[in-house]
């Protein structure tokens, strides 16, 4: 298997406000562009062998919202309507903010915002691995 797993990182004292701001700026390079270029590096090769896997490793909170009405599409160039996704699949930006909040509260290291979301994520973990990569295939 061809593989690229992203798990590269440092602590820093948690007092983010004391701690040095170019110490800072590395860790943030270090967590964000540094997998970047490992992908960008690893992903030709893959996409060439029609085969690989990149494993991001986190070990903070995420919110997994899926498609949320936001500038972002707009931003792609994606008029709003004009993404080829179904309606019903679309979220408000404020109840993603109240359920990721609430979910956050609860101390969930993640968060996927609504029911219809929750019905998929649980469907996809019990979904044959080659029908989600067929899938996951068709979208960036």
């Amino acid at each position: 298997m061809n593989l690229l797993v992203n798990s590269a990182g440092f602590g820093l004292p948690l007092a983010f406000e004391r701690n040095d701001i170019e110490g800072e700026a590395r860790h943030l390079r270090l967590h964000v562009e540094v997998p970047m270029r490992l992908m960008h590096a690893a992903l030709p090769g893959m996409l060439e062998r029609r085969s690989g896997t990149i494993l991001n490793i986190a070990s903070v909170s995420a919110v997994c919202p899926g498609y949320t009405h936001t500038d972002f599409h707009a931003r792609l160039g994606l008029p709003r309507g004009e993404e080829g996704i179904p309606d019903w699949l679309w979220l408000e930006a404020p109840r993603v903010v109240e359920e990721s909040l609430r979910d956050a509260e609860r101390g969930k290291a993640v968060s996927v915002p609504s029911r219809r979301y929750t019905a998929i994520w649980t469907a996809a973990r019990l979904a044959p691995s080659g029908l989600m990569a067929r899938l996951a295939a068709r979208g960036r």
